[in-house]
């Protein structure tokens, strides 16, 4: 198998498994189950490191262009917004409104800006 496929193949399974667990996790309710929840940020953390790994060795074998980082940064913010606002609604019984609305719009465009980063980069 090629590589992209595999990687492709890779981030979308770990987008289904992340994605599946949130909304098992929200419909679950607070408090949360100890290991669905590591489940859910060490999956997903684990895809973005990769995803850095990729885009490093990337921009090694090539110069990469301005479109291309910006759409890299994008994905950056927006993955380090879905953790951090992730880690508040997980940590806080009663989060503000607002904080689980970023965390689950967020999510959204951070796992659309990945996939773009996938199609850009690599």
């Amino acid at each position: 198998m090629p590589d992209t496929l595999v990687r492709t193949i890779g981030f979308s399974s770990a987008a289904i498994v992340v994605i599946g667990t949130g909304v098992w996790l929200t419909r679950s309710g607070w408090p949360f189950g100890t290991v669905l929840l590591n489940t859910h940020k060490l999956i997903a953390l684990a895809a973005v490191i990769f995803l850095g790994v990729l885009v490093y060795r990337a921009a090694n074998v090539a110069p990469l262009s301005a479109t291309d980082w910006a759409v890299v940064v994008a994905a950056g913010l927006l993955c380090a917004a879905s953790f951090a606002s992730g880690g508040v609604v997980s940590a806080i019984q009663s989060a503000p409104a607002w904080v689980s609305w970023v965390h689950r719009i967020g999510t959204w465009f951070a796992v659309g800006a990945v996939g773009l980063c996938l199609v850009r980069v690599i």
